[in-house]
């Protein structure tokens, strides 16, 4: 359980105010619950799996004003979206290590979540709300690698991870929302 109460950031609402603005006196409020489940087995000497199952629900009562751009004082017609920051997302990670010798570990870890937006529209390459749908996205993220023990309680992590995501929203102007991509490195980790 996570709730966050800004001291600041006002509340977008549809109609203009008194000061001119767009924003109610009303402060943004979000509450986050994450619930998980995580199981860590053993497959004789050397294999390890440990599949991870997380639901994360978030509620805001932020709405979203819609401007035709940056330095625009006038909303677009039909650009109040209410709610617009409410969504569920389901994570499934399955993360597997097989052990090659006493100091040498390979692992590979596949994680993939769906997040819905619960009053969000998405919009086409245009611009345009689709208001009869609702925005989501799938995220994979697929890591896999070396990890070598250096040490007793320290090791280096060479690794590969690629990353998909795809995602109903197809409007792009400043956000990739439809995106894959390679990263690796060499990592040093400490242990106590």
């Amino acid at each position: 359980l996570n709730p966050m109460f800004n001291t600041k950031q006002k509340v977008a609402v549809e109609e203009l105010q008194g000061d001119g603005t767009y924003y109610s006196k009303k402060k943004q409020k979000d509450l986050s619950v994450n619930i998980g489940y995580c199981l860590n087995e053993k497959i004789g000497e050397s294999i390890s799996i440990t599949p991870e199952v997380s639901l994360t629900l978030r509620k805001s009562n932020q709405n979203y004003q819609h401007f035709e751009d940056v330095t625009s004082t006038s909303p677009v017609v039909g650009g109040f979206h209410e709610k617009f920051f409410n969504y569920y997302e389901p994570v499934l990670s399955l993360p597997i290590s097989l052990r090659l010798s006493s100091s040498w570990m390979y692992f590979l870890n596949p994680t993939i979540s769906y997040r819905g937006y619960t009053n969000r529209a998405p919009r086409d390459s245009e611009g345009d709300f689709l208001t009869d749908k609702k925005q989501h996205r799938t995220l994979g993220i697929y890591t896999m690698g070396l990890k070598k023990q250096t040490g007793e309680s320290s090791s280096t992590v060479f690794f590969v991870t690629w990353q998909n995501q795809s995602s109903n929203m197809k409007h792009e102007k400043y956000t990739t929302y439809n995106y894959s991509g390679f990263s690796g490195g060499i990592r040093f980790q400490m242990e106590y």
